[in-house]
C-alpha cells in the first residue's frame, strides 16, 4: 500500500487494504462456495499456494482442514447460519491443521463469506471466563461514572495482561481523551491527556462500530497479501484479520507501542469511546479470548449509557421542574419581563448561564451579567441580518460576531432563539469564557514529509511529549438538550403573547359594546330629561307673570327659570358629546378659509369688547366631515373669544400649516390662560380650569373636540402661560391617497 497524500488521512480507504495479519490466514468464498480469494501466507499453514487455490469448491480442500476430502462442513455452516433474522454463524469453530487446534471465524460480505483462521493458542493462559463473572460484578457495583471507568480499565488489564489499559473518550468535534487508565508501575501516566481527531480518523470510527473488538498483534510483521483473479476490491471491513493502515502501524511505533488492542464503547449507537490497550511486545490473544474481552466492553457501553442517561433525567427533571414554574408565571398575566426574571425561577435557572436578555417590542430586559447596552444593539441588529434558523449558539462568539472578541469575560459563548420568524425580537443567554489548559499527547498537527517519488505524505507523529494548549475565548458548550429547552422556552412566550393579545381583543370588544350602550344611555336620558324641565320652566314662567305674587317669591321663580335654561344648555352639550360617537362621519373637501371666517364672524356677536381682533393666516383644506370639523372649531374660536373678552386688546390667531401625512392648525388667545397643573385634565368631561369659574361654560366643549379628533385619528394638545393666552394645536391626518410622498 502506497503511503497517504497530504490531507487524505480521512479518505484512506482502509477497509480494503489488500492484505491481513500474518498471525492468521484468509479464504474467501463466492455465493458458489468456490475459493476467490485466499491470503498468500495459505502455503505457510496448507502446504498449499494460494494461487492454486483458487477456483476451487471450498470442498476439494477439507482435508487441508482436518476433514475428510471433499467434506461439506463448511457448507453445512454456512447453512445453518443462513436465518430469516440473516447470516448468523456460531463464531468460532474449531478446525485441526497438522493436529493442532484453530479457530475458524466465517463472516458474510457482498462478495460472499470470508473464512479468518487463527491459532486456538495465545500467549495468554488464563482462562478469561474464569474471571469474567466477577469483573463484571465489580464494574456495576460502582455508582458513578468515574468509577465505573476507573474499575473496568483496572478489570480489563488483570484479565488480558496488557501493560497499558486506557478509557479513551471521543469529544464532539472528535479528538479522544484518556478518561481513565490502568497501567505497569514503570510507565509514565497518560491520564488526561488530549488526542487530535485526525489520529482516529471518521472512517476508522465507523469500522470501530461495526468491529467491536480489534487486535494488532505484533506492529512489526509484515501483513500478507490477498491473492484473487476477480477485479473488484475485496472488503475487509467485517474481517478478524484484516491488515492495519500503514500510517496507523507507523503511529503505533512511534509511540513504541508492539501489541494493541481495542474494545468499542457504543452508548445509543454511536461511538462514545474506546477501551484501547498497549503492551510493549508482541502479544496475541485468541479470538475467544477476544469474545469474552468483548463482553465487558459492552457491558461497560451499556453500564456508562445507563448513568449518562440517570444524568440527563435528572437534568430534565430540574430544568423541567423550572420551566413549569415560568409557565405558572406566565399564565398570572402579569409583565413577560417580570415573569422571566423576576420570580425564584428564571430563565438562568433552565438553562444553566451568567446573563440572559430579552428584547421585546424594542426594549431590553436582563438578568445576571450581560455586555452594556451599546453591545446588545449592535448584536441585535446583526442577528436580525445573519440569523437564518430559528436557533443560534456557540461558545466562540468572537468568531462569529467580530465585536464580541473583548467579551470573552461576559459573553465568550451564546444562545439565542428568535420569538417569530420575521420579527426582530430575541431571547439571549450569554456564558463567559472557561480558560483552560489542554494537554495534547505531542503537538495536534499532522507531519508532513516528502517521499521518495518527491511528494508530500502524511506521517504520523513522532513525539508524544505533553504540549500544553491554553484555549481562550470558548466557553462551554451549548448541549443538545439546552437547545430544545430554548426552543420550548420561545414557544412559551409566544403562547403567552398570543394568549393575552387574544384576551385584549375580547376586552377591547366588551369595551365597545360598553362604549355604544353608554352612548345610547346617555343620548335616551338627555333626552328624556328635556320634557320635565320643559314644564318646570313653564311653571316658572307662568309664575313670573302672576302680578299676585311679592317681589321675592318673583325673584325666586325667574332663579327656577335661569337654573333651568343652564340645565338644559348642559343637557343638549351632553346630548352632542354622545353623538360623536354615534355619528358616521362623512368626508368632504373643506374649504377651510369660507368655514372659519364663518365661525369667527357668528362668535364675535357675543363679544362685547369691540377692540377684538381675530386673526386668520393661512388656511389648508381638510378632507373630513364637514360637521364635524366646524364643531372642533367653533368650541375651539368661541372659547378663545370668550376668555380674552376681558383684555384690553383682546387677539385670537388662526393659522394652519400642511405637512406631507397630516394638516396641523394652531388656535391662540391673549387670555386668562391656564395653569399647568390643569393640562391634563381639561380635555376631560366638566372639566374647567381654576380661573374659569366668572365666565360661562359647562366644561363639555373641549371633551367634544377631543373625542371628535380622536375618532378621526388626530391629536390635540396645548401650550399656557397663566394670564398671558393659551394656544390650541390640533392634527388632522391626511388621507393615504391625499399624502405627499418625500
Amino acid at each position: 500500500m502506497t503511503k497517504a497524500e497530504l490531507n487524505n488521512c480521512d479518505t484512506e480507504p482502509i477497509h480494503i487494504p489488500g492484505m491481513i495479519q500474518s498471525h492468521g490466514f484468509l479464504i474467501v468464498i463466492n455465493e458458489q462456495f468456490v475459493i476467490s480469494h485466499a491470503s498468500q501466507n495459505v502455503a505457510r499453514f496448507l502446504g498449499k499456494d494460494a494461487i492454486d487455490l483458487l477456483g476451487k469448491h471450498i470442498r476439494e480442500i477439507s482435508d487441508l482442514l482436518g476433514k475428510n476430502h471433499h467434506s461439506e462442513f463448511i457448507v453445512s455452516i454456512i447453512d445453518s447460519a443462513e436465518t430469516y433474522r440473516g447470516f448468523d454463524p456460531n463464531n468460532p469453530f474449531v478446525v485441526a491443521l497438522d493436529n493442532e487446534e484453530w479457530l475458524l471465524a466465517i463472516h458474510k460480505t457482498s462478495q460472499g463469506y470470508l473464512l479468518d483462521f487463527e491459532r486456538e493458542v495465545a500467549d495468554l493462559d488464563k482462562d478469561v471466563q474464569q474471571f469474567l463473572a466477577k469483573s463484571l460484578s465489580q464494574i456495576l457495583a460502582n455508582k458513578s461514572l468515574h468509577d465505573i471507568l476507573e474499575n473496568s480499565s483496572s478489570q480489563i488489564r488483570h484479565i488480558i495482561n496488557y501493560e497499558r489499559v486506557m478509557i479513551y473518550k471521543f469529544h464532539e468535534d472528535g479528538h479522544g481523551e484518556v478518561v481513565a487508565e490502568s497501567k505497569s508501575d514503570e510507565l509514565e501516566t497518560w491520564l488526561g491527556l488530549h488526542y487530535p481527531a485526525s489520529d482516529i480518523p471518521q472512517q476508522a470510527r465507523a469500522l470501530y462500530k461495526s468491529n467491536l473488538v480489534r487486535l494488532i498483534s505484533d506492529v512489526h510483521v509484515e501483513p500478507s497479501a490477498v491473492i484473487t483473479h476477480v477485479q473488484e476490491p475485496l472488503d475487509l471491513s467485517s474481517s478478524t484479520l484484516r491488515a492495519v493502515s500503514p500510517i496507523h502501524i507507523q503511529y503505533l511505533k512511534n509511540m513504541g507501542v508492539a501489541s494493541s488492542f481495542s474494545v468499542s464503547i457504543i452508548c445509543g449507537n454511536e461511538l462514545w469511546g474506546l477501551i484501547a490497550c498497549h503492551n510493549y511486545t508482541p502479544r496475541f490473544i485468541n479470538f475467544r479470548q477476544r469474545q469474552s474481552a468483548g463482553l465487558l466492553g459492552q457491558v461497560l457501553s451499556s453500564a456508562i449509557d445507563l448513568r449518562e442517561q440517570e444524568f440527563k433525567q435528572s437534568l430534565h427533571q430540574t430544568r423541567q421542574r423550572a420551566l413549569d414554574a415560568l409557565i405558572r408565571y406566565l399564565s398570572r398575566n402579569m409583565d413577560l419581563q417580570d415573569a422571566l426574571f423576576q420570580q425564584e425561577s428564571t430563565l438562568l435557572n433552565i438553562i444553566p448561564s451568567t446573563g440572559a436578555v430579552f428584547l421585546f417590542e424594542n426594549q431590553l430586559y436582563s438578568a445576571g451579567v450581560v455586555p452594556d447596552e451599546r453591545f446588545l444593539k449592535s448584536f441585535c441588529s446583526w442577528l436580525s441580518l445573519n440569523m437564518n434558523n430559528e436557533v443560534l449558539y456557540t461558545d466562540s462568539l468572537g468568531t462569529l460576531f467580530p465585536s464580541a472578541k473583548d467579551m470573552g469575560k461576559i459573553a465568550a459563548g451564546v444562545l439565542v432563539c428568535r420569538l417569530a420568524k420575521g420579527l426582530n425580537e430575541f431571547i439571549i443567554w450569554f456564558r463567559p469564557e472557561i480558560n483552560t489548559i489542554v494537554k495534547w499527547a505531542g503537538k495536534p498537527e499532522k507531519i508532513q514529509e516528502i517521499g521518495e517519488n518527491g511528494l508530500p505524505y502524511i506521517s504520523p507523529r513522532k513525539s508524544f511529549e505533553i504540549w500544553s494548549e491554553m484555549v481562550q475565548n470558548k466557553g462551554q458548550q451549548w448541549s443538545e438538550s439546552e437547545v430544545n429547552y430554548a426552543l420550548l422556552i420561545r414557544d412559551e412566550i409566544n403562547y403567552s403573547i398570543s394568549r393575552k393579545a387574544m384576551e385584549l381583543r375580547v376586552l377591547n370588544e366588551k369595551l365597545m359594546e360598553a362604549y355604544q350602550e353608554l352612548d345610547s344611555f346617555a343620548h335616551t336620558i338627555s333626552h328624556d330629561l328635556k320634557v320635565p324641565l320643559t314644564a318646570i320652566k313653564g311653571y316658572a314662567q307662568l309664575l313670573s307673570a302672576n302680578e299676585s305674587i311679592d317681589t321675592m317669591h318673583r325673584a325666586l321663580s325667574g332663579n327656577i327659570e335661569k337654573s333651568v335654561g343652564k340645565m338644559t344648555k348642559m343637557i343638549e352639550e351632553i346630548l352632542a358629546y354622545s353623538r360623536v360617537g354615534q355619528y358616521k362621519p362623512n368626508p368632504e373637501m373643506i374649504q377651510m378659509a369660507e368655514l372659519l371666517n364663518e365661525i369667527s364672524t357668528e362668535a364675535c356677536f357675543d363679544n362685547a369688547n369691540g377692540n377684538l381682533v381675530v386673526d386668520i393666516g393661512h388656511t389648508p383644506d381638510l378632507i373630513s366631515d364637514r360637521t364635524m370639523i366646524s364643531q372642533v372649531f367653533t368650541n375651539l374660536i368661541s372659547n378663545a373669544i370668550k376668555y380674552s373678552s376681558r383684555k384690553e386688546h383682546p387677539k385670537v390667531v388662526i393659522s394652519g400649516e400642511a405637512f406631507a401625512e397630516y394638516v396641523i392648525y394652531t388656535i391662540s388667545d391673549n387670555g386668562i390662560g391656564i395653569k399647568e397643573e390643569d393640562f391634563d385634565h381639561i380635555f376631560d368631561l366638566f372639566s374647567r380650569s381654576f380661573n374659569a369659574g366668572s365666565f360661562k361654560g359647562t366644561g363639555v366643549g373641549l371633551s367634544i373636540v377631543k373625542r371628535i379628533i380622536e375618532k378621526q385619528n388626530g391629536e390635540i394638545w396645548l401650550e399656557s402661560e397663566l394670564g398671558e393666552g393659551s394656544t390650541f394645536f390640533v392634527k388632522f391626518q391626511k388621507p393615504l391617497e391625499n399624502r405627499i410622498r418625500i
